[in-house]
């Protein structure tokens, strides 16, 4: 859905005007009047509209600068976080200006478009309702508004909206794109066909509007093959640019050997696309291929968890442009790039039109039709999908794959399938679940001779827009033109994904919309037990359910004719018994065919995604592919099938080598250079290590990422140093070299760095001493960057350094700060603690000049390189075996120093020593020489985990201004503290300064460590809110280690107070809560005892739920409404389930 937009007239005649002022205007302004914040506000909107996000920042420091409190600064810094992708941030810019001018126009919009995109409509229109209607902030306002309604489900009102904006602006694309998008979830198809023909006569760039007409003509049933076609390749051709790119040329075009596999989407979620193809994804992982993710999702799930476990690369991109997203894929050195979004939201296009990778591939996501995109060079498909015949019907080359086309990964959980409702009901009810555009006027009419055919049988029909008025009365409409009843048509709205599940127990036969079938749906019916009828339809859109029938055995359901149709339905419902036996085996069929088997799936497509490489390697142009149901691969116009050479993976099939070490690694990263780095992602991914990131400039980006793969601590703004106080860090123009070491004077700088090492802002910020931090008792590997006093942070490690196994420090060498410390003072002090160099890596160059002069290396001046301490012979004597265990997996994995690995292992009793030579395909050393190579063979595994480490000094406890959760959740936190007033939680922390800084009247903290609690309560205070609106609740339940986990049973019997304290403290103050938060110990228990006291209505948000099962046990009494990310929203009943007390007796022993 395209978002309001001003059309512009003739940039040329008619400079656009922001705030008042064109480009050159707002420039002038500055140099005329420096000290008035208008001209650097324009300036840097300007700036921000363009892209050029860099200078719209230094434009707006100047503006800052001048009026610190302004509004309308803080509007545009919120444009600015929002461009960046930091949405939370664009928020709290939004609300500061509210709170100096709350009637402000831009401000109020604004968020209102950003609540709406974080799925708060409710809300959003709240704000919208703040802004007068005239103005010349109109047209936007009204454009916001419809959109709005759009989501709500409430087309009739949008329709009006957007019919009075092409009225007002008949020359503004985007009022008609969104005017086709009312009128196509009318119904009225036809109509929304003529809006986004006149929206894209109005714009030569956006692609939007053909891309919905695309769409659109997909659900008219009179629209034919090659119409649809015709528009496919108008669309593609927006994307055609004037000159051809050179598409990088790989160094190794060797065909057997290891392939990067890049992969762009909006969908690696619970969503079709992570649905249709995680599974697969997992396995050819294994097949010699490493995966690049690159996702323009902000959503992260248990499908984006699998998915990132797997992936080599993942890199978010919801902020990246094309050209520099089409760069990132180029410099990664991608062989094949497949599309995964198509015609969908967070579609990249153009990107493949920059043709950054030697062969482009389009596969699932927005994949109804060929692309019309005259670079992809090939398109996934299967032999239902795209019938021999077709192929002229496509700008790609076909790949048919043996089977299904997709691997269709099941619900994560679903209900029982229970017995066909016929036998309970004695009518039989037919069923379809699919967006309700698909199903159009004469699809209705098919549907009512069939009821019609089947006396007293009802129709249950499911989607968003059936939750509406205007939704329902359509259907309820046309049927009743057929003679169908109203009371013998169910409709319901939308529902979480699991009650759609269990609304599939209510369905006996499920009825296939024509001509755009289900995909997804028909999957899930199947595996709910629900016979699916098809009649497939005319484009590939049209034959998904016909290719997941076939393929998982039922042909017999996919029938050419309407009569045939109503045939197979009658057919199914005379036999019950017959029903009976489908409905109870059809989920085992749908998993035992190869719908499902993803091993056979991912053969096929590394046989596929093989054959087209090696064609690429021969130098031959791209070419039909068929690939037999051996999985032999056979390209067009060829009299043999390809020789495939797949790598050598007899390592995988080997012996694995286990670096069975007891705990974790524990890491500390000082500054981001490591955690920053791809070769740390991975490794934490296999949940080997516990991190503690300390980033004190706010450098490190897709933290959350990090610490839902893995064990991550992230805490900004705090720095090491040799005491526990305050530091200065030195906010420079770029951010990379912001410092607590005070910048050169600008003439004693290197001019290339002149610039970037400008000092913005002196901002005070607390030190702490390593070895001071609480519960910090070993560090294993330690990182530090360059932008820090190393020599006073490693004064203030201590007695840490003693233990420390490797140790990685950034040294520059070229001079920048006051202070830097140099590799020969590092390696003296390091030496004094038994660590001796072993490697310099991760060079860094910088260029000399501005002249674009091609420098394989970015320049000729090093400006830094990592260096590798490890411990010196004698303190390697001094290990204990477990510690050498983890000295080899760092060194392994890590640095690939597999010759210095094998020498540690070769201290160790037994055979550790030969077991890793033999995993790494090694022959035993005859002398003293160790292996070496790039080899990965050994995976981790640790055993018995440690638990994470509280990052947390006696006198400076880092408490952090949100909560450790994803993105999502806290959106969703925050969206109910706008309206909580008595805000309880489980656990203290960054929720409760979320809280301080919001409307909440009362809030109760309940916590198990007193020193964080402590702390948490003195960071509150300094907010300056009135000292009674927090109420710590201190709960001792014995000692406790990290995260106030009980560190021994020995206090067991102090643990069922933790659930009961608030309440008791709650009853004496004569308050309710209406917001719940579990996010400490005993979870289970605390859910239950919220649900026992907690009043009616009153909203409990539970973190950590969707990825572990044993919190789970709760939907004994109670189910969650919705899941944002991890987190759980429940809502308590207004009956109380029975059995609380004893449950909650028996989850007190639990302290998860």
């Amino acid at each position: 859905m395209a978002p309001p937009r001003r059309t512009r007239p003739d940039a040329r005649r008619h400079p656009p005007k922001i705030l008042g002022l064109t480009l050159e205007e707002a420039r002038a302004r500055t140099r005329q009047f420096p000290r008035q914040p208008l001209g650097w506000q324009s300036l840097a909107a300007h700036l921000a509209e363009s892209g050029n996000l860099a200078e719209a920042e230094k434009a707006l420091a100047r503006a800052l600068e001048n009026d610190p409190d302004n509004a309308q600064t803080l509007r545009i810094l919120a444009d600015l976080a929002s461009k960046k992708g930091d949405d939370i941030g664009a928020r709290q810019y939004l609300e500061r200006a509210l709170a100096l001018e709350p009637e402000h126009i831009g401000a109020n919009i604004k968020l209102a478009e950003l609540l709406h995109l974080a799925g708060s409509h409710e809300d959003a229109l709240q704000y919208l309702d703040r802004v007068p209607v005239d103005g010349s902030h109109r047209v936007t306002l009204l454009a916001l508004r419809g959109l709005v309604m759009l989501a709500q489900g409430r087309p009739v009102e949008a329709e009006q909206l957007f019919s009075a904006l092409t009225a007002a602006e008949p020359n503004n694309f985007s009022h008609w794109n969104n005017l086709g998008n009312a009128k196509r979830e009318l119904g009225k198809l036809e109509e929304a066909d003529a809006c986004y023909l006149k929206a894209a006569s109005l714009t030569r760039v956006n692609p939007q509007p053909l891309a919905n007409r695309i769409t659109n003509l997909h659900y008219m049933p009179a629209a034919t093959q090659e119409a649809i076609f015709e528009a496919c390749t108008q669309w593609g051709a927006l994307f055609q640019p004037e000159q051809r790119p050179v598409r990088p040329e790989p160094r190794d075009k060797s065909p057997g050997r290891t392939l990067r596999l890049g992969m762009i989407s909006d969908g690696f979620r619970a969503h079709p696309v992570g649905s249709m193809t995680t599974t697969a994804l997992e396995r050819l992982a294994r097949l010699g291929f490493e995966i690049y993710a690159y996702s323009s999702s902000k959503i992260v799930d248990h499908i984006t968890q699998r998915l990132m476990s797997i992936a080599t690369s993942w890199t978010s991109i919801h902020h990246l442009g094309d050209e520099a997203l089409a760069q990132k894929i180029r410099d990664d050195g991608i062989d094949i790039l497949i599309d995964l979004s198509g015609f969908n939201a967070g579609s990249r296009m153009r990107v493949m039109a920059m043709e950054p990778a030697p062969i482009l591939v389009k596969w699932v996501g927005g994949l109804i039709n060929t692309t019309g995109v005259a670079a992809i060079d090939y398109l996934i498909t299967d032999a239902i999908e795209s019938p021999p015949g077709t192929d002229q019907l496509y700008t790609e080359k076909l790949i048919r794959m043996p089977d299904d086309y997709i691997c269709f990964v099941p619900p994560l959980r679903a209900p029982a399938v229970q017995p066909p409702p016929l036998s309970r009901n004695g009518y039989v009810t037919f069923g379809c679940f699919n967006n309700p555009t698909k199903v159009n006027e004469p699809l209705l009419k098919e549907w009512a001779k069939l009821l019609h055919a089947v006396p007293g049988s009802k129709l249950f029909l499911k989607g968003v827009a059936f939750g509406h008025e205007s939704g329902r009365e359509r259907v309820l409409r046309i049927l009743a033109e057929s003679g169908i009843a109203r009371e013998r048509v169910r409709l319901e709205g939308k529902s979480p994904h699991s009650q759609l599940l269990a609304a599939y127990n209510e369905v006996d036969i499920a009825l296939d919309p024509w001509p755009y079938s289900g995909g997804l749906t028909t999957c899930e019916a199947m595996y709910m037990g629900v016979p699916v009828i098809t009649r497939p339809g005319p484009t590939f859109a049209g034959r998904h359910s016909a290719t997941h029938l076939i393929n998982a055995g039922m042909p017999e359901l996919v029938v050419d004719s309407w009569d045939q149709y109503r045939a197979r339905a009658i057919e199914l419902i005379s036999d019950r018994q017959s029903l009976a036996t489908i409905r109870s085996h059809l989920r085992r069929v749908l998993l035992e065919s190869p719908v499902c088997n993803s091993e056979r799936f991912a053969r096929n497509l590394a046989n596929a995604l093989r054959a087209i490489w090696q064609r690429y390697c021969e130098g031959k142009p791209p070419a039909a592919l068929t690939l037999d149901k051996d999985g032999t691969a056979w390209f067009e116009g060829e009299a043999e099938p390809v020789s495939l050479q797949h790598p050598d993976l007899s390592e995988h099939q080997a012996d694995e080598f286990n670096f069975a070490f007891k705990g974790r690694v524990v890491v500390v990263d000082h500054g981001g250079a490591l955690v920053a780095n791809p070769t740390y992602a991975a490794l934490n991914r296999l949940g080997a290590l516990t991190t503690i990131a300390l980033d004190p400039a706010g450098k490190l980006q897709d933290i959350g990422q990090l610490k839902l793969s893995g064990d991550v601590q992230h805490h900004t703004h705090i720095t090491l140093g040799d005491q526990n106080g305050q530091a200065t860090l030195y906010a420079c123009l770029d951010n990379n070299f912001s410092s607590t070491l005070e910048s050169l004077p600008s003439a004693e700088q290197l001019p290339t760095l002149r610039q970037p090492t400008t000092v913005l802002a002196n901002v005070p910020i607390p030190t702490v001493r390593l070895d001071s931090i609480a519960g910090l008792e070993r560090i294993d590997w330690l990182a530090l960057d360059d932008a820090h006093d190393n020599a006073k942070i490693l004064e203030g490690a201590g007695r840490l350094l003693d233990d420390l196994l490797v140790a990685q420090v950034r040294v520059r060498f070229v001079e920048v700060s006051k202070g830097q410390l140099d590799l020969g003072r590092l390696s003296t002090v390091l030496a004094k603690h038994g660590l001796r160099l072993l490697r310099l890596i991760n060079p860094k160059f910088i260029s000399h000049g501005d002249a674009e002069i091609p420098d394989i290396d970015g320049g000729s001046q090093l400006l830094y390189v990592d260096a590798v301490f490890v411990p010196t012979e004698a303190r390697l004597q001094k290990l204990d075996d477990n510690q050498r265990l983890k000295l080899a997996f760092i060194l392994h994995s890590a640095y690939r120093a597999k010759d210095l690995a094998y020498k540690v292992l070769s201290k160790l009793e037994g055979d550790a020593a030969k077991r890793y030579l033999a995993a790494n395909q090694q022959p035993a050393p005859q002398g003293s020489k160790p292996p070496s190579g790039d080899d990965a063979g050994p995976r981790p595994i640790s055993q018995e985990g440690v638990k994470p480490v509280a990052a947390r000094a006696p006198a400076q406890i880092v408490v952090p201004d949100q909560p450790h959760m994803e993105q999502e959740g806290i959106r969703l936190l925050d969206e109910h503290l706008r309206k909580a007033r008595v805000f309880l939680e489980y656990g203290a922390g960054g929720s409760s300064v979320m809280a301080a800084r919001s409307a909440v009247e009362k809030i109760y903290s309940v916590e198990s460590d007193p020193a964080f609690l402590r702390a948490v309560q003195e960071k509150i205070a300094g907010i300056g809110i009135q000292p009674n609106r927090y109420v710590p609740l201190h709960v001792d339940i014995g000692p406790t280690g990290a995260w106030g986990h009980p560190s021994s049973k020995e206090f067991s019997h102090r643990w069922p107070h933790y659930p009961q304290a608030p309440w008791d403290r709650l009853k004496q103050d004569q308050k309710k809560p209406d917001l719940i938060l579990i996010d400490g110990r005993f979870r289970v228990a605390t859910l239950l005892a919220s649900l026992l006291h907690a009043p009616a209505g009153c909203t409990i948000l539970f973190d950590d739920y969707a990825d572990r099962a044993w919190y789970h046990a709760v939907e004994t009494f109670l189910k969650p409404r919705r899941l944002a990310g991890r987190m759980a929203e429940f809502v308590v009943p207004e009956t109380k389930p029975a059995g609380l007390g004893e449950a909650i007796q028996q989850h007190y022993q639990d302290p998860r």
